[in-house]
């Protein structure tokens, strides 16, 4: 759908809408952007000054420019272009905890407090960008009393990753993700 992804600083376009023959009676051009999902983040017209534009494009999203002209005999032309910027990194990953307590985990724990029956501990990583799909997610964990950390990366990711983490984990999780 957006064949060309930019990532420098920004876009300038700079140009002029005229026609050949005759002159124009109308002319004006319309920027949408949106994010990926296409829900559109904001529109704006740009005014024409003796035909001429200038506008500069900064923020990530994915972008359509409609260039629109009538002459004075009622001939339109309608030209488009399609691309989208993508400079900033995915937005900061989310972990949710999930442990799973059965009955009698929880009955074993009650009356030995909590040495025998060790729960399972689920982390979901949540994570998404503006622009584009997130290529890969690597994530490292390790056990307070551990002496290595465990380091692995997931690339087949629908918004979350689902790790199983070892049962009554203590400790830290570190994640990075990619676009």
């Amino acid at each position: 759908l957006f064949p060309y992804y930019y990532t420098g600083e920004k876009i300038v376009m700079d140009g002029i809408v005229e026609e050949v023959f005759l002159d124009l009676e109308q002319s004006y051009i319309k920027i949408t952007r949106s994010d990926k999902s296409g829900t559109i983040l904001e529109e704006k017209e740009i005014e024409l000054q003796n035909h001429r534009f200038q506008t500069e494009f900064t923020l990530d999203g994915h972008y359509q420019v409609h260039i629109s002209m009538i002459d004075q005999t009622g001939n339109v032309s309608i030209h488009e272009m399609r691309f989208a910027m993508d400079r900033e990194p995915p937005m900061e990953p989310v972990i949710r905890y999930v442990t799973e307590e059965g009955v009698l985990n929880r009955f074993f724990n009650q009356n030995t407090f909590g040495w025998f029956a060790k729960n399972k501990i689920t982390a979901y990583i949540l994570v998404d960008d503006l622009v584009s799909d997130i290529s890969k997610v690597t994530y490292s964990y390790q056990e307070d009393d551990a002496e290595k950390m465990v380091t692995e990366t997931a690339t087949e990711i629908e918004g979350e990753v689902k790790v199983e983490l070892p049962f009554s984990f203590k400790g830290k999780m570190t994640v990075q993700s990619e676009d």
